[in-house]
């Protein structure tokens, strides 16, 4: 019984310690005895984010409390969406113009950013990054030609550059997390979509591979597969018949259910996900049909959705070259 009440007291003591210590700092922290210890907040940049899905996955992060770096064409756009988000959520947005369409644009971008410092004059170090720029291209390829390239650029080039050169950071600061933003497309070799399905299907790739690569050094690497979202990349894109907008519209779904899906899928360190059910359903179905079939599936229903002429006879029956020797006169 006397051990129990030995130990009490102790305990007692040790209480009442803690607490007349935790006064002391808490009068020297007011009196500017000891400085306040910083907190530094996670720092986020994200690729076309004036518009669509980047937009919307800014807004997610900053009411998780991110603190964003948006880039993209407007800085108009850019911003009036910074100063949104610092009022609604108290973080700080930092607009950052810069166009991605050029073999170059990510280097640039990256030795622009380096000497970039918050409001408290500390150097920005990106822990999380948004590949959410893209170019959709709707047409037959051999009339688009060099209309092509910038969207290359932006799809393909620029997002493997950022990739390399903020992974590389990440990976010195053992841990950080990328987010690329795919496409159903990049399952189908879909007529009309060539180059963007692609190109799709080279993000698609890339992720789980560098996610592969990345892994022992605590980055983390998700790809985002999403089918038609209600942006404005239809009227961008070229597709002028009402009809496929209208269909884009009423199958879609919304940026901002799309960009939930999708930060939460990369903070909980998932590989890929699919957004929408039937799109999942879309994506199993993809991996059990030829691909040599599923592009004659598809140019047929394009030809009957958009009423054009794309011939699809070649793909179901090729026919054999005529040799020389055997044209007839």
């Amino acid at each position: 019984m006397r051990g129990f009440t030995a130990y009490s007291k102790r305990v007692s003591a040790g209480v009442w310690g803690g607490k007349f210590l935790g006064c002391l700092y808490t009068c020297a922290l007011l009196f500017g005895i000891i400085p306040a210890m910083e907190t530094t907040l996670p720092w986020v940049l994200i690729t076309g984010a004036s518009a669509g899905i980047g937009r919307e996955i800014a807004h997610v992060l900053a009411g998780k409390g991110w603190n964003l770096v948006l880039t993209a064409l407007s800085q108009e756009k850019l911003e009036v969406l910074c100063n949104e988000l610092s009022e609604a959520y108290g973080v700080e947005a930092i607009p950052f113009m810069a166009d991605l369409s050029f073999e170059d644009s990510a280097e640039q971008l990256y030795e622009d950013f380096r000497g970039l410092r918050d409001k408290r004059g500390k150097v920005i170090n990106i822990t999380f990054l948004v590949n959410s720029a893209g170019i959709v291209l709707f047409g037959e390829s051999v009339e688009l030609q060099e209309k092509a390239v910038p969207m290359l650029c932006v799809n393909v080039i620029t997002p493997t550059v950022l990739c390399a050169l903020f992974g590389d950071d990440m990976r010195r600061r053992d841990g950080g997390t990328i987010l690329n933003i795919g496409s159903l497309a990049a399952n189908q070799p879909a007529p009309l979509f060539a180059s963007y399905g692609a190109s799709k299907t080279y993000i698609r790739n890339y992720s789980l591979a560098l996610r592969q690569e990345l892994a022992p050094f605590g980055v983390s690497v998700t790809c985002v597969q999403a089918g038609y979202i209600r942006t404005e990349s239809d009227e961008k894109g070229g597709v002028k018949d009402e009809r496929d907008r209208r269909f884009s519209h009423r199958n879609g779904t919304s940026a901002r259910r799309a960009a939930e899906i999708a930060v939460r899928a990369a903070l909980a360190g998932r590989s890929s996900v699919t957004i929408g059910v039937f799109n999942a359903f879309i994506t199993w179905i993809s991996k059990v049909v030829p691909l040599t079939i599923r592009a004659t599936i598809l140019s047929i229903s394009l030809s009957i959705v958009n009423r054009k002429r794309i011939s699809f006879k070649n793909n179901i029956r090729r026919r054999r070259p005529r040799r020389p020797g055997n044209t007839k006169r």
